[in-house]
């Protein structure tokens, strides 16, 4: 949610923390009214969570925040596991830009992997 007056643009988002045997392959981005709403999960080839290969994917284009608005986008990490994951994947970094000011923020954010 956008608080200030004025347009945050959101740039990019990436993990900080990734244990051995996972793989980050991407960042896709995606709007709430592709995906009916917020997909928290999803495998490739499933009906149920939806198969994202099939949604367009916004990355690499920046994203305007209006003031006192929340964003229509949201972005996932598409992870490779490449290996046993022993740890959660974590620290979200996101790199945005405000009245031609550049920031970098790291929010804490956990990823787990189950690997029954």
């Amino acid at each position: 949610m956008n608080g200030t007056g004025t347009e945050p643009v959101a740039e990019s988002v990436r993990l900080t923390q990734v244990p051995k045997g996972a793989r980050v392959i991407g960042y896709p981005v995606y709007s709430v009214d592709e995906t009916d709403g917020y997909m928290l999960d999803s495998q490739v080839g499933l009906k149920y969570p939806r198969d994202m290969t099939k949604v367009p994917d916004h990355a690499g284009k920046p994203m305007t925040v209006e003031p006192h608005k929340r964003s229509d986008f949201y972005a996932m990490v598409e992870v490779h596991v490449t290996g046993r994951v022993q740890h959660h994947l974590g620290g979200c970094q996101i790199t945005s830009s405000q009245k031609g000011k550049k920031y970098r923020q790291t929010l804490r954010c956990d990823v787990a992997l189950d690997m029954k």
